[in-house]
C-alpha cells in the first residue's frame, strides 16, 4: 500500500469464529473517562461482569477453571495473562511475515487471542518502521513500529 487508495473487488462470504467477544465486549463496565466522561452502559454491574468472565472462561478455557476453581482472583489472572499470551504470539507470527493490521483496536481483538476484523491491514516486503496497515495518514498511530 502506497498511501493511494483504489478501489478494488472485494467480497466476504463467511465470517467465521469460536467467539465473537471481543476485548471492547468488556468495556460496558467502564467508569467514566477522565477526559471525555464518556462510561459504558453497565457500569457497576458486576453482575453481569462475573456472568460474562464465568461464560468464557468455563466455555473457552476449562483449564484455568480446573486449575483455580475455588479462587476468582487467581482464575481471572490467570485468564487476563493467557489472553495477553495468545495475542501477543498471534502479533508476533504477524511480523514474522510482514502482517501490518491497521486498525488493531479492542473492537477488532478476541478473547480467544484472535483478531476478528482484518481490514485495512497491508503487507511489507521490506522493513518500513511507520508503515501502516490504515487507509487514513492521520492513523499513524496504528504503524508497524507502534
Amino acid at each position: 500500500y502506497d498511501g493511494n487508495p483504489k478501489k478494488e473487488k472485494c467480497t466476504i462470504v463467511l465470517r467465521i469464529a469460536p467467539t465473537f467477544i471481543r476485548f471492547g465486549s468488556f468495556e460496558i463496565f467502564k467508569s467514566a473517562d477522565e477526559f471525555t466522561g464518556r462510561k459504558g452502559p453497565s457500569v457497576d454491574r458486576n453482575d453481569i461482569r462475573i456472568q460474562m468472565l464465568d461464560y468464557v472462561i468455563s466455555t473457552f478455557y476449562p483449564d484455568i477453571l480446573q486449575t483455580h476453581p475455588d479462587n476468582i482472583v487467581q482464575r481471572n489472572a490467570a485468564f487476563f495473562r493467557e489472553v495477553s499470551r495468545r495475542t501477543a504470539k498471534m502479533v508476533a507470527e504477524w511480523q514474522c511475515v510482514g502482517f501490518c493490521h491497521g486498525v488493531l483496536n479492542t473492537d477488532n481483538m478476541s478473547v480467544l487471542g484472535l483478531t476478528i476484523d482484518y481490514g485495512p491491514f497491508g503487507f511489507m516486503d521490506r522493513l518500513v518502521y511507520l508503515q501502516s496497515g490504515a487507509y487514513n495518514v492521520l492513523m499513524l498511530s496504528c504503524n508497524f513500529g507502534q
